[in-house]
């Protein structure tokens, strides 16, 4: 009999510990505010409804694991977000430092066109440094050509 009476003890404060959790207070204030709180309100003359809330607290087993891995795919959420922002933002710079420098030698394309047209003449002659003149040779004549035709096609075009 007294086996019993300890097993059925036993095995019902088991049971009413693993439903058993904390009491909160829900109440809604004369403001309209619902609040919630441990403690039950304060009566300041004014008569409210007051609600029990059961609240069990109980922690899953695998909860540590679960909040490393959420912590884990937010880490490389944020670094793959940065990543694709910097991405863009350097293609943003890059096209606007090429529109930049495209903008600033626009004025020089007619300057380039006219050289050219001048360098395809038979004799060119140049400054050579020294206060003197001199003329091309045809090696020179082609690499300034060259230059020109690449600033044409890369800042006129």
């Amino acid at each position: 009999m007294n086996k019993q009476l300890i097993t059925i003890t036993l095995f019902g404060m088991l049971s009413l510990s693993a439903f058993a959790g904390e009491n909160f207070y829900k109440w809604v204030d004369d403001k309209g505010i619902t609040h919630y709180s441990q403690s039950p309100p304060e009566a300041n003359g004014k008569p409210s409804t007051v609600q029990t809330v059961n609240v069990r607290t109980r922690i899953p087993v695998d909860s540590e694991q679960a909040i490393a891995d959420l912590e884990k795919k937010r880490q490389d959420q944020a670094k793959n977000r940065d990543d694709s922002d910097k991405k863009a933002s350097d293609s943003k710079t890059t096209l606007s430092a090429k529109e930049k420098e495209k903008a600033l030698n626009k004025p020089n394309c007619p300057i380039w066109k006219q050289d050219m047209e001048t360098l395809q003449k038979a004799n060119v002659s140049m400054d050579d440094g020294k206060g003197g003149v001199k003329t091309m040779t045809e090696e020179d004549k082609k690499k300034r050509m060259e230059e020109t035709q690449k600033h044409i096609k890369e800042y006129c075009m």
